[in-house]
Formats: C-alpha cells, structure tokens, sequence
C-alpha cells in the first residue's frame, strides 16, 4: 500500500488569535496541460490552535475554498489525488517515453517529463515504461511508487525545463501572514500521462476516435481441435504500437499461445495473461511498421475444450485499457473487433498446419502456416486441367508464417487445387473463385 501524507494545517501564534479579521483561502487545481478543472482532489478541512474546524466547501467555479480564516496566520496547503492510475496511461505514453530516453523526441514541457517519471525517481528510465507496460498489463494495479496524481504549485516557475528534476518540485504551498483574500493555483499532472488524454475527474466521456477495424474469421471448432487464427488488420498505415485486452470463454476455449508477425516480441513480454479468459498484448517500436490492409496484426493458436463458435468465446474487453492502435502521425485510433463470415480450408501434414482463406476468394487468397521446425516451403495453385497457374518457394523459419496467393493466379472464375509442399510432407485443398 502506498503511505499517502496529506496535509492542511494552520499554525497560528497567540497573538495571532487576537485578530477579528478574517480571510478566504481559495484553492484552484488545473490540468497543466489544458486547464481543466481538476475534481477528486483530497483536500482537508483547516484546523485552528484552538481546534476550530474549517472545512473547505466547493464554490461553483469548480476550485476549493476556506471561508473566515483569521488573518495573519500561517497556512500550509498540501492537496493530493489518487487513485484510478489506469487513467490516461497508455502503450502510446509508454512510447513517447521511450523516444525521450533515447533523444529521437523529447518530451517537450517540464510538466510532460515529471508526468513520465511514474517511479518518483526524479528521472525517466525503462524501469519507468516498465511499471506502465505492467499497469496496462494487469500485473499492476497501482504505481508502486508514486501516488496517480501529482499536483504541484502553478506559481513557482520551473527554472531548469528540460529536467526538472534539478530543483525542487514544489507540491505544498505555504502561506505566512496572510491579510487579504488569497487565491493560489495548482496543476494537476496524471502520472503516466505524456499525451495529456486522461479525464480529470475519475470518469471519461464518450469515446469519439476514429475505428480502425480488426477481423477474426468466424469458425466452428469441434472439442480437442487446435487451430492458428489470424486477427487481422484491415486498413493499411505504418503503426507503432497497439494495445488490447482480448477475452474468452475458459469453459470452452483455450489461448494457447499469440504471436505478431509484425511487432516483434524484443522483451518477451508483450503477451501475458492476468488471469482466467483474459490475454493482455502490448506492442510498441519507437520506429513505425508497415501493415497491409488484411495482414496478421496477430496469430492466436486456439485449442478447443468443447464445441465452439469464435464469434460467440471471443471479444474485445473495454473495461479495463481502451483497445487503440497508434499511427505514425501520432494518432491514437479504437479498435473494433469483426468477426468475418469466410470458410477455412486446412490441413495437417508432416509437421505443419495450413488455413487458406476466404473461400470463395473475390481477390487475393491468404495462407496462414504454421512449421513446427524450419522448412524450404513449396506452395503452388492448379486449376482443374492440372495447368499450373501460380508457385512460390520460400525458405521459413519455425513459427506461423502469413503468405499470400495473389489475384493475378486465379486467371478465370472457378475451381482450383492449392498445395503445401515441405521436406517432410505436404497438405492441399480446393479454392472458388468467384
């Protein structure tokens, strides 16, 4: 648990007491970034010498006040936030982070570079994208070190912008001898929070972003089978990162293992799973990858424990992270999970597993392979007559590999006979063209 200290209190001399003025204390907390109105702020009630109890109340403007508070006292402000650390943190943070430790692009304001550094180390490493990536993840359900929020005195300009770090960090106001109404300003930074898209109170509003959509194929499995699925991106962009919790029936279906054949897996954690029927994938590069309208974004090997319709075990779930995708103009777009109504062809052979679909294909045809060792690859497409009217050779490593059976080889509508070939076996089936 983390020790939060949170203080307001009043020190006043006996001669202070003899004063019959009284002053109003109001305290205002904005987002540094675009001023809104920071709500669910801790904010303690005044307690006098003589134990008199002031308590704040909250003026229609949205800030704090303290009504009658005797004059010339000595006053010490010290708001906090917490809670909701999710808020705002995103693997699109996480890589701007990361651009700012290595010099590509560095954050670009005092406060954005304080918001970074969620361990309070008063410094940005990887040990800080680490605890985000686990927040996202579920690993996490708090910052270990630092409360969700930090708020800190708007007056004092921070002398050194590029690191803040170097001075004090000022987040407790002191107020001596005060004669007059007072008003002093806070801002309020989300820890985690470089891109300043987190909602100042503890709720957000409706989620207007552009969708980008993913597909899954809808299949029935059968109990006891296991399949490679791709999920599919389906509009074409350079990406650097996305991020999605995925949810499952664990009564019926198993995920055995998900791969990306576009972000490569460099830490060996962009996959996990927090608990029963959840599956956690968080991708990122500081550099953008390329991606194909209907290409992999990632391939799930399925296992089914009983008789199953994807459409009907799978989905997105959104209560937890914002399912998002992150574009190389710096975009952060929603990602809509579809379930594609197209007929699988597969087989088994000699260490390998092929799907090739659509069916009927329209344009292209997509082949997603699975090698249990590394394979020179020989795949080829005939028509009926035995004319063969498209082949590739291909040397692959181990793993699920996507290819593609391009429009051009289907030269006419109708029936067509496709073939996998390895060293050690083969499988084939039959294409429509419609």
């Amino acid at each position: 648990m983390k020790k939060i200290s949170v203080l307001c209190l009043l020190a006043l001399s006996a001669a202070h007491t003899l004063y019959a003025q009284t002053v109003n204390l109001k305290v205002c907390i904005n987002m540094h970034c675009n001023g809104a109105l920071v709500s669910g702020v801790t904010m303690p009630s005044v307690v006098l010498t003589n134990d008199t109890i002031v308590p704040h109340i909250d003026p229609a403007d949205g800030c704090w006040l303290y009504e009658g508070l005797p004059a010339g006292g000595n006053y010490s402000i010290t708001p906090e936030k917490d809670g909701d650390d999710l808020n705002g943190v995103s693997m699109f943070d996480i890589i701007q982070g990361e651009r700012h430790i290595l010099g590509l692009e560095p954050l670009n304001t005092p406060y954005h570079i304080i918001a970074a550094d969620v361990s309070k180390s008063n410094s940005i490493t990887t040990f800080d994208l680490v605890a985000s990536r686990r927040l996202i993840q579920g690993i996490y359900t708090e910052f270990p070190t630092n409360t969700s929020w930090r708020l800190i005195d708007a007056g004092i300009p921070i002398p050194t912008p590029q690191n803040p770090f170097q001075g004090a960090i000022v987040e407790t106001i002191d107020l001596n001898g005060i004669q007059q109404d007072t008003t002093i300003y806070y801002y309020g930074i989300k820890v985690g929070d470089t891109n300043c898209d987190a909602f100042p109170g503890f709720s957000g509003g409706a989620d207007d972003r552009r969708q980008v959509a993913l597909s899954m194929p809808d299949v029935e499995l059968e109990a006891g089978q296991t399949i490679d699925l791709p999920l599919r991106l389906n509009e074409t962009g350079n990406w650097l990162g996305v991020q999605m919790d995925l949810q499952y029936d664990s009564q019926v279906l198993e995920i055995e293992s998900v791969h990306s054949p576009v972000f490569p897996d460099t830490d060996g954690s962009a996959v996990v799973y927090p608990k029963a029927g959840a599956v956690n994938m968080t991708w990122y590069d500081v550099l953008p990858y390329s991606i194909s309208n209907g290409d992999p974004l990632a391939v799930l090997r399925l296992h089914a424990l009983a008789p199953v319709r994807t459409r009907n075990a799978i989905s997105l779930n959104t209560s937890r992270i914002r399912p998002e995708i992150y574009s190389a103009t710096e975009d952060v777009d929603q990602l809509q999970l579809f379930f594609t109504e197209e007929r699988q062809i597969s087989g088994t052979g000699g260490g390998m597993n092929a799907i090739v679909s659509p069916n009927p294909v329209v344009s292209d045809a997509r082949i997603l392979l699975s090698l249990d060792m590394p394979e020179t690859v020989s795949v080829t497409l005939r028509d009926l007559a035995g004319r063969q009217c498209w082949s590739a050779r291909r040397g692959l490593d181990a793993g699920t590999h996507a290819l593609e059976i391009p429009s051009y080889a289907f030269p006419a509508a109708g029936v067509y006979l496709w073939q996998i070939e390895t060293g050690n076996g083969l499988v084939s089936g039959k294409l429509v063209k419609n």
